[in-house]
């Protein structure tokens, strides 16, 4: 069975950077996001069927916050709206921990009437799991936070830890507790390590419709494995750096200096090779992303020159004289293919008008 990569993400109920969303959703296998809203519903089911035009209304006593709430509240709907088509597929919307926990036992006394007073009295008394799981969050990253974490950051980082998901985090005003350099996992330090790929190699990024994202991740499925564990390798070199107890920016600090030393410019030699070429087919590939992907993906096994010339003879009837030194690069390293392939289809047009 396939061992999914899946992030959750930690630092709000939507994302605000587009190339960090983007970026995301090649990555992981699939993305959750908590909605901090209070229904009795199914939240992917909930905002596939929101309608529009929709009114928002605050109840209670206006302290002065009310607008940034309001506002939020309309970033966050607008967000989901944009991308629901992903919904079910390869992105995940939760009810926040107390929503859960309320639905739970409505949901109880609905079904069998009754409820257990004990049960009842406790979460009354903020003595229940869920609440204790939010007290203890906030015990880690050693401040109080407003109503926005407990729903959002707290339900993250419990799901995260419960079924091994990996955090996106983007806002450093969002505390995240230190981690353990003991604990640190091999999918942790990858899943920093591609973000930083991004960050570093492919600074300018579209903006891309749902529909966009599907097909890039249907375009470079196949070389996403490959492309994870030439990373995997490299996060030793990003743990032996850290100290026993790290904070996420010293994490992030250290992912960026292995991309910005080793990854970038092997990436930048790769792609001068192929500039200077002046093959056709070499620019039709590169130019052309599903040209080539398919070709990096079945030379995984055994990638020589020889066999991915053959690939390219059966593929394209036009080949001209290929640079096999170019070609065996290519070929060896799955994580410079990869990262090219996406820099051409994330900022493909944006010069263009």
């Amino acid at each position: 069975m396939q061992n999914k990569y899946i992030g959750i993400y930690y630092s709000d109920s939507y994302f605000k950077e587009n190339r960090l969303f983007v970026s995301a959703q090649i990555f992981y296998d699939e993305i959750h996001i908590i909605f901090p809203i209070d229904i009795q519903k199914d939240m992917n089911e909930y905002i596939k069927t929101f309608k529009v035009p929709y009114n928002i209304h605050h109840i209670g006593k206006d302290d002065g916050s009310i607008d940034k709430q309001i506002k939020k509240m309309i970033d966050t709907i607008e967000f989901a709206l944009k991308k629901r088509s992903l919904i079910g597929n390869c992105l995940n919307y939760h009810s926040h921990l107390l929503n859960e926990k309320i639905n739970y036992l409505v949901n109880k006394i609905m079904s069998t009437g009754r409820i257990k007073y004990d049960e009842l009295l406790n979460f009354m008394l903020g003595r229940d799991e869920e609440t204790q799981i939010i007290r203890d969050f906030f015990d880690l990253i050693k401040t109080e936070g407003d109503e926005w974490q407990i729903k959002v950051s707290s339900t993250a980082y419990y799901k995260s830890k419960k079924n091994d998901w990996q955090l996106i985090t983007d806002n450093s005003d969002t505390p995240i507790p230190q981690f353990s350099k003991t604990n640190l996992k091999v999918k942790q330090l990858t899943s920093i390590l591609s973000e930083k790929c991004f960050e570093v190699l492919i600074p300018r990024c579209k903006e891309a419709a749902a529909d966009e994202i599907l097909e890039i991740r249907k375009k470079l499925s196949d070389v996403l494995i490959p492309y994870r564990l030439t990373l995997q390798k490299l996060t030793t070199e990003i743990r032996g750096a850290l100290s026993e107890k790290v904070t996420i920016d010293e994490i992030k600090n250290e992912a960026q200096f292995i991309v910005e030393s080793k990854i970038e410019p092997a990436v930048y030699e790769l792609t001068k090779k192929i500039e200077q070429s002046n093959d056709k087919i070499l620019i039709k590939i590169f130019g052309k992303v599903l040209g080539w992907i398919p070709i990096i993906a079945s030379t995984f096994v055994a990638p020589t020159p020889d066999k991915l010339y053959t690939i390219l003879k059966k593929t394209y009837s036009d080949i001209g004289s290929l640079s096999s030194d170019v070609f065996s690069e290519i070929s060896r390293d799955h994580s410079l293919s990869f990262l090219i392939s996406s820099e051409k289809m994330l900022t493909e047009g944006q010069n263009d008008g």
